[in-house]
């Protein structure tokens, strides 16, 4: 409960989060996955571990937690879709974080609908250090309904091949080994975000950091 207390509270702190907004979690040693609860405030996760966190089955079925009678995250089939489909494949990545970092979400709303391997080659491009932090790149979906079967469906799709996952309008996903992993993959994509907003606000993104030192990079995280 330490690690996602931790991360949430990095979550609150970096303004990602909003009323009763994002969702963590974190597949255990067990096989029960920690999920934080439906309308839980991410700023209370840390002072109120009991009430705002649970450990729930494969298949969402609530373990343990949930004190005062709380429900799993709207958005558990995302989670649970992802984690058991990297599970499956026998990756090692066991957790998922959703926030909602503004300069990613502003950069959607300036480009328009971008695919993932244009959000991808901008982000990479602008700081050598996302390379390494998530060489596999960002996938893009298209709008959808929050906690919707299609929006976990696609997600987990798209984390077969990627690190992290852009919601326009919504937020940005990401999985990692850890959950602190997940939380600077998210940190270090919403800095390349912030650093496009502002060359575009200026004037204009005049500069790319090199294909072959950002495929250089990515080689050094393998």
């Amino acid at each position: 409960m330490s690690q996602a207390a931790y991360v949430c509270d990095e979550l609150y702190r970096r303004g990602w989060t909003e009323a009763i907004g994002g969702n963590v979690s974190l597949r255990m040693e067990c096989g029960g996955t920690l999920v934080t609860v439906s309308g839980c405030r991410i700023a209370d996760v840390s002072s109120d571990p009991q009430r705002c966190l649970g450990v729930v089955d494969s298949q969402g079925e609530v373990v343990s937690g949930f004190a005062g009678g709380g429900c799993p995250t709207s958005e558990l089939g995302s989670h649970l879709t992802t984690l058991n489909m990297l599970e499956a494949d026998g990756r090692c990545e066991r957790a998922m974080l959703h926030c909602h970092p503004p300069a990613i979400l502003a950069l959607g709303v300036t480009l328009g609908e971008m695919t993932g391997e244009a959000l991808t080659e901008l982000l990479w491009s602008m700081h050598t250090e996302c390379g390494l932090i998530f060489p596999r790149g960002v996938g893009a979906l298209g709008a959808m309904v929050p906690g919707s079967e299609e929006l976990g469906a696609k997600t987990a799709e798209q984390f077969k091949t990627r690190d992290l996952v852009f919601w326009p309008h919504h937020g940005l996903a990401a999985i990692g080994k850890t959950l602190v992993e997940a939380y600077d993959r998210i940190d270090m994509a919403e800095k390349a975000a912030g650093i496009a907003l502002a060359a575009l606000q200026a004037s204009g993104i005049n500069s790319k950091l090199p294909e072959a030192i950002v495929n250089a990079t990515r080689a050094m995280a393998k």
